[in-house]
């Protein structure tokens, strides 16, 4: 089945499933933790303030937050629509990502439409896929949190790019994204998403600079049972495709299948200790000597503690076969690590941790193994200001045919660290103004591939 009908066929599903919905537990079920408070549902774990100055506070942004709380402007009892604008300046130093460096200042345009049934908190429900993670995902996706029979979700975002000095560099971004989840009162939960993204690689990655177009689309599907016994069980199913544009990236072109079952213990209300089997199949279009079956075996632990904290971390083995004849077995130690925190009500954190397999974005045979961490802090300064400060590092290694260039021979080895701060400022519910730095650099054993990155950005956003 191609991309564009896969994606077709999940939106069609949604619009025809949200007008009859059912509609019997939808009025009168409660949203746990994972679903925001707004004028029409409120939340298990907070109650509705008197003070309107509270209740302002209840809708303040908080990006690190995974619950960020809805913001109700056009809503019914049943649903919700929630038109954003978004217009940002941005400079950048090193445009291309390249050791000589190129300015340039670019005006991004972003207007995005979301629609919920029931009303929900809809930032929690956005999911990314990533074009180098096998199977789409480059983070594993928490249990679907669901006290409802029925919740429906669907997004429209673009983002506009026009470049001030490169206008050869414009381009137009799409993100269409729906998701569907459903629940029996005996414990069954079905999880259903679609998300369809035409979108570009970053620069200074790939075969040359130019700009890597593609487009992908994700289908993930979760099964949960769960009696609220003891023991429960998940299963997972996500196809992930990528289409690159041009000729040269063709060696780039693939389908991924990813199925994974867990089994869980529960040693706490809300936190269960589960074991993991992951199997992957990797199917490239054009580049088969890349062909590969991956298999992961993980334990660890998962929690949602009402809205003081989410999260999960695992640890196991994991086994990438490539299916060419002769090309050895590589096997290496897999983690993962996700922490939500919210500290106080003006300080929140998040952490981020990986080690896994990726994709190469080099035309030769092979893949690499990436090690990343990432670590944000979101502080409330003022009752209207909030400050946000992000670090990340990233090692790539890159496994299988090794590279030529700079008069060497060898695998390649990348080094990437990166630091961000913005101000936000919030003058009303529906207005954000911001600015922000960021530096990032890249080390590589290939002096060619370094580059460091200096960039600033003012931005307006308006909810409606």
């Amino acid at each position: 089945m191609s991309i564009r009908s896969l994606s077709v066929c999940l939106m069609l599903l949604l619009v025809v499933a949200t007008p009859f919905g059912a509609a019997s537990g939808a009025e009168s079920a409660v949203g746990d933790a994972d679903q925001s408070p707004s004028r029409n549902m409120a939340s298990e774990d907070v109650a509705s303030p008197e003070d309107p100055e509270e209740e302002w506070e209840r809708y303040m942004p908080t990006p690190l937050n995974q619950r960020a709380l809805a913001r109700e402007y056009i809503s019914s009892r049943k649903g919700s629509v929630h038109p954003a604008l978004s217009v940002r300046y941005s400079y950048t130093d090193n445009l291309f990502q390249e050791p000589e460096k190129e300015k340039d200042t670019v005006l991004i345009i972003t207007p995005t439409l979301r629609l919920a049934y029931p009303v929900i908190g809809s930032e929690s429900l956005q999911v990314a896929s990533r074009s180098i993670a096998p199977g789409g995902l480059e983070m594993s996706r928490l249990t679907p949190a669901l006290n409802l029979q029925y919740q429906a979700f669907l997004q429209y975002q673009a983002n506009i790019l026009r470049h001030h000095d490169f206008t050869d560099q414009d381009t137009d971004r799409h993100n269409l994204q729906g998701r569907i989840n459903l629940a029996s009162n005996g414990g069954l939960k079905l999880e259903l998403v679609d998300v369809y993204d035409m979108n570009n690689e970053p620069y200074n990655s790939g075969v040359d600079n130019e700009l890597d177009e593609y487009k992908s689309n994700l289908v993930s599907a979760q099964l949960v049972f769960d009696p609220k016994k003891k023991i429960w069980v998940r299963l997972n199913y996500n196809r992930f495709d990528i289409s690159y544009d041009d000729r040269r990236n063709e060696f780039r072109d693939r389908g991924d299948n990813q199925f994974a079952g867990y089994l869980y213990f529960r040693v706490r209300p809300k936190t269960s200790l589960f074991f993991e089997f992951d199997y992957l199949e990797i199917d490239y279009d054009e580049q088969e000597v890349n062909n590969a079956k991956q298999y992961h075996y993980l334990a660890g632990i998962e929690w949602d503690v009402t809205t003081k904290t989410t999260g999960l971390f695992k640890l196991g083995y994991g086994q990438r076969n490539p299916e060419e004849s002769g090309v050895d077995t590589q096997e290496d130690l897999l983690l993962e690590g996700q922490i939500d925190y919210l500290y106080s009500p003006k300080t929140s954190f998040y952490l981020r941790g990986t080690r896994k397999y990726n994709e190469t974005d080099l035309d030769l045979a092979g893949y690499r193994l990436t090690n990343n961490a990432q670590f944000g802090i979101n502080y409330k300064l003022a009752r209207k200001v909030t400050t946000t400060c992000d670090l990340y590092y990233l090692n790539d290694k890159y496994l299988g045919t090794k590279v030529t260039a700079d008069g060497k021979t060898e695998q390649r080895d990348d080094d990437l660290w990166g630091a961000s701060l913005s101000l936000g400022w919030h003058p009303r519910r529906w207005v954000t103004l911001s600015v922000g730095v960021s530096y990032g650099e890249r080390d590589s054993n290939f002096s060619s591939f370094d580059y460091e990155e200096k960039s600033a950005y003012i931005d307006i956003s308006l909810v409606f």
